[in-house]
């Protein structure tokens, strides 16, 4: 196959791999009909900051779901903060409003939302003179079609999956070892990608229906606010325990072997 690029250049290949993120283009190039991503009702903006006094030693992540906006800090080896935040927007903001946000109006914006927690969020915030940007949060519930004879879809182009889940990353990585083990090992390129798609759809799909629940926590109204701020200092004792954390194993303790060759249809 071709692929040719906007600055006029091309390549050719037996495989092209979409990797390309959210808005995929080559999503888009094997299904025209695939369903667009997600808006979750939140944005993502972060930045780092050693102006800022905080009371967190090194190591410790502090998570805060404050009454208009979620933040999350915490303080590298070296003293840098780094933090981000996840305001709330009811409808998604265009991208040409996005690229016209200053990072002065952003800070005073997001400073305001977090003046009213009893946190140094705010504070950070104001003490970040560096540039940061505002950008849409998104998930991506399914994508009927990962792959054609020529081309496949690996990591947010495939299972975009909800910041919440602190997953996004180690699912590409995932997808990619398991791309490259299905290559080697099933003869043929289509079948190959179908088994790649048989042994990542169940898995990327659960984590990615977990991650939007734990998400909707950080949008809600009054009443439900007050819920989760009573229940959820014992909902997160409970999930410290043992048995908790084994539950929870199926996502953190994935192991993939590289050196066991494969076989299309045998788990």
């Amino acid at each position: 196959m071709t692929a040719h690029f906007a600055d006029g250049t091309n390549a050719e290949g037996d495989l092209l791999v979409g990797a390309d993120g959210i808005h995929s283009a080559v999503r888009s190039a094997i299904d025209p009909a695939a369903p667009a991503p997600r808006y979750t009702g939140l944005g993502n903006t972060g930045g780092f900051t050693r102006a800022a006094d905080v009371p967190v030693k090194s190591g410790a992540y502090v998570m805060i779901w404050g009454r208009h906006c979620f933040f999350g800090y915490t303080v590298s080896p070296n003293g840098e903060i780094w933090w981000f935040a996840n305001p709330p927007s009811r409808s998604e903001i265009p991208r040409d409003e996005l690229r016209r946000l200053t990072t002065d109006r952003l800070r005073e914006d997001l400073a305001g939302l977090l003046a009213a927690d009893r946190t140094p969020g705010a504070a950070i915030v104001r003490a970040t003179s560096e540039d940061f940007g505002l950008s849409n949060q998104y998930d991506l519930p399914t994508a009927p079609t990962w792959h054609n004879g020529s081309m496949v879809v690996i990591g947010d182009a495939a299972h975009a999956v909800s910041p919440s889940s602190g997953q996004g990353a180690s699912l590409a990585a995932e997808d990619a070892v398991v791309l490259a083990t299905c290559l080697r090992d099933v003869p043929g390129i289509p079948a190959a990608l179908d088994e790649y798609e048989r042994r990542r759809r169940p898995r990327v799909e659960r984590i990615v229906k977990w991650a939007a629940g734990m998400n909707s926590t950080k949008r809600q109204g009054l009443v439900a606010r007050l819920q989760r701020d009573l229940l959820l200092p014992l909902i997160l004792r409970k999930a410290a325990g043992q048995a908790e954390l084994a539950k929870m194993s199926w996502m953190f303790a994935h192991h993939i072997d590289w050196d066991t060759r494969i076989e299309a249809g045998v788990r």
